[in-house]
């Protein structure tokens, strides 16, 4: 009868074993994936804050480009009066 609880308890101990290893992977695992979640949460923020100043960059280029485009228009008016 002895033999037979120890090995049972014995049985009981592996199967206790593997359940802690199973636990003590899926917390790694789950530590893995937050690390990985917050890495790309700052490289997201990151290519935001990229893409913000390349949007307020074209804006300032395209304003430069209207105003140039005026300056042009103001100075063919100009010299089209002058020929006159």
């Amino acid at each position: 009868m002895n033999c037979v609880l120890a090995t049972e308890n014995e049985k009981l101990r592996e199967e206790v074993k593997k359940w802690v290893q199973q636990a003590v992977n899926t917390q790694r695992d789950l530590d893995e994936s937050k690390r990985k979640r917050l890495e790309l949460e700052k490289e997201n923020d990151s290519l935001n804050t990229e893409a913000i100043q390349v949007r307020k960059k074209n804006k300032r280029l395209l304003r430069n480009i209207a105003n140039l485009h005026e300056e042009i228009e103001a100075k063919k008016t100009a010299m089209g009066i002058e020929v006159l």
